[in-house]
């Protein structure tokens, strides 16, 4: 055992002990090729758990009416630190930031975020946003309310969806057309541009969208198929919908 301890031996033991036990958790795991890269609709590309609407697509702008609401976009020169400078100003006027989206895109820097803060206050942060220091950043501060897209008696299924295969143009154009067909509203959607195996570009779509319209079995299974059709209209590596709720 002191042996093993020795430097030239430890690394390869530690390595070979590392691998014999990954293939034994693998092995414990299963599942089968479809779980990775979808495909009919079945238990694996098909799930249905138990999370109510509520729960996933819940936005602070819904639950608390006591507070006073704003989505704070902001768009200017990259410069080191105006996250920093921009959430200390919400943090200094008593506001408390919950949903963000910062992004660099080319020399310009990006802020989507929605700020709630206590209705008094209110006057006071917008005058705070609107300082010297932060209007290289061309803040626009916008008043929220409530959308009512979480009525129970509205809103019927909840779905993500998964999507992502070789770049090329109008892929979003098709899918976002697919769900507007099948009249799902997106509740959220985020695309991203990767680099894949051997350098090729992959686009990637993640959206959350939801249906005011009673589906019976056949009617989600039949909507499933459809948005699964989008892999070979568009030549996509994978599709995966994943149903979040029904009808009782």
């Amino acid at each position: 055992m002191c042996d093993l301890l020795d430097v030239p031996k430890r690394i390869p033991w530690v390595a070979g002990t590392s691998a014999i036990w990954t293939c034994i958790l693998s092995a414990m795991r299963g599942g089968s090729k479809e779980d990775v890269i979808g495909g009919n609709v079945t238990g694996a590309t098909f799930k249905i758990i138990e999370e109510g609407l509520e729960e996933l697509f819940s936005c602070p702008v819904e639950l608390d009416s006591s507070l006073s609401h704003i989505c704070v976009s902001a768009c200017g020169r990259d410069k080191l630190g105006w996250v920093a400078k921009l959430t200390k100003v919400v943090s200094e006027n008593d506001a408390n930031v919950t949903h963000s989206k910062m992004v660099r895109l080319g020399q310009e820097f990006i802020i989507l975020m929605h700020v709630s803060i206590e209705p008094e206050g209110l006057s006071k942060l917008l005058r705070a946003l609107r300082t010297s220091e932060l209007k290289e950043l061309g803040i626009r501060a916008t008043g929220l309310t409530s959308r009512g897209t979480l009525d129970k008696n509205g809103v019927h299924a909840g779905f993500h969806i998964h999507c992502s295969g070789k770049d090329k143009k109008g892929m979003l154009s098709a899918i976002s057309g697919k769900l507007a067909e099948r009249n799902l509203s997106v509740e959220n959607m985020a695309t991203e541009l990767r680099v894949g195996k051997q350098g090729r570009r992959d686009f990637v779509v993640e959206c959350d969208c939801v249906t005011y319209q009673k589906l019976n079995k056949d009617d989600r299974d039949e909507l499933v198929r459809d948005i699964h059709s989008l892999k070979d209209d568009l030549s996509l590596d994978v599709v995966h919908v994943r149903m979040l709720k029904i009808d009782k």
